[in-house]
């Protein structure tokens, strides 16, 4: 970091950082519960599985066959309303899948494999000063916003709808606390 960190530069990086544990140890938790299942491969899932699918994964587990997709949703998954735990994909149809695991990797690469990519992405950024560019770009927007509402804003111009939509700047308003 550069001496000329501000407090928005680290709320940049804090919250790339946290986003990046958070998917780690998602990450984490989904290659536990595919390892258990690995061990019951082409086998039929029963609900035998779930105090050791548990176990690894460290929530609550429930079995899901809405809409013909068969998912293992964890309790944190279902109390967070998705921001949390996981929701695992089994497969396609009604009763009981039959564990395929390269399957369910497949099914599930959000949580696996796109999820080790988004770290390594974001490790890149954070070597750099990526977010000290992000906090710069974002401070000229607001200044360039704040700028060009008292020109051309409701209160100096009664038509400033059409100019903002004539520069294609119709989502672009500061709010009234001085953010977009």
């Amino acid at each position: 970091m550069t001496t000329a960190t501000t407090a928005e530069t680290l709320t940049t990086r804090q919250v790339v950082m946290q986003q990046q544990a958070d998917e780690q140890a998602r990450h984490d938790v989904v290659t536990a519960l595919v390892g258990v299942l690995e061990k019951h491969n082409g086998k039929s899932y029963s609900k035998r599985l779930i105090p050791a699918l548990e176990a690894a994964t460290g929530d609550e587990l429930y079995f899901s066959d809405e809409y013909g997709l068969q998912h293992l949703i964890s309790q944190s998954y279902r109390r967070s309303s998705g921001n949390a735990g996981f929701r695992v994909l089994l497969g396609h149809g009604t009763g009981c899948p039959v564990i395929d695991v390269d399957r369910i990797r497949e099914l599930n690469v959000c949580y696996l494999a796109a999820a080790e990519k988004r770290n390594v992405i974001r490790a890149e950024l954070l070597a750099g000063d990526w977010p000290e560019q992000v906090e710069a770009a974002a401070t000229a927007v607001r200044e360039a916003l704040a700028a060009y509402q008292q020109l051309a804003g409701y209160s100096t111009c009664p038509d400033s709808f059409r100019i903002d939509k004539a520069h294609g700047l119709g989502a672009c308003r500061l709010s009234k606390r001085g953010e977009s």
